[in-house]
């Protein structure tokens, strides 16, 4: 067994600073592409074990939505939306920190697609420890949700143009 890619040791240190990051690149249009992922309304479809509770509407800056994760219940609010970036705060009471969906066009009909956390866990841990483990745990959620998040646009993308 060689030594450990410096890629996969980047992104293990990001993972430990609760930072984990993914990245895809999905067949549909930027500018539609970007519509649907930063619509907080489809994160249930995608995030594992979790309920979104948003407006009926699409969600405008300000506005807060609640997320439900086996049962454990966490606030989010809509802090930006601009240029193909959605910023969301992390309000808690279990996460704290933010979370950004980024959407960049590659090609014509491609987008590239960017989720990541920037979180910790709220409580009396030190602060290494509760971003070690927040970003531990959202890193598998995270990569779960961008593949069900693709194979969802690939799936109903004729709905999407």
């Amino acid at each position: 067994m060689g030594p450990i890619p410096a890629s996969l040791l980047a992104k293990i240190r990001r993972w430990l600073r609760g930072q984990p990051t993914v990245t895809r690149l999905v067949e549909l249009d930027a500018k539609r592409l970007f519509a649907v992922v930063s619509d907080v309304r489809f994160h249930s479809r995608w995030v594992p074990f979790t309920l979104v509770r948003a407006p009926k509407g699409r969600i405008e800056v300000g506005e807060s939505f609640t997320a439900v994760t086996l049962g454990v219940r966490d606030k989010m609010t809509l802090i930006s939306i601009k240029d193909g970036v959605a910023h969301f705060r992390k309000d808690g009471p279990v996460l704290l920190g933010t979370s950004e969906v980024s959407v960049q066009p590659v090609a014509e009909g491609v987008g590239r697609v960017t989720w990541s956390y920037d979180a910790t866990l709220a409580g009396p841990l030190p602060e290494f420890v509760a971003r070690a483990l927040a970003g531990l745990v959202l890193a598998p959620f995270l990569r779960v949700a961008i593949d069900r998040m693709e194979a969802d646009i690939l799936a109903n993308k004729h709905r999407m143009r």
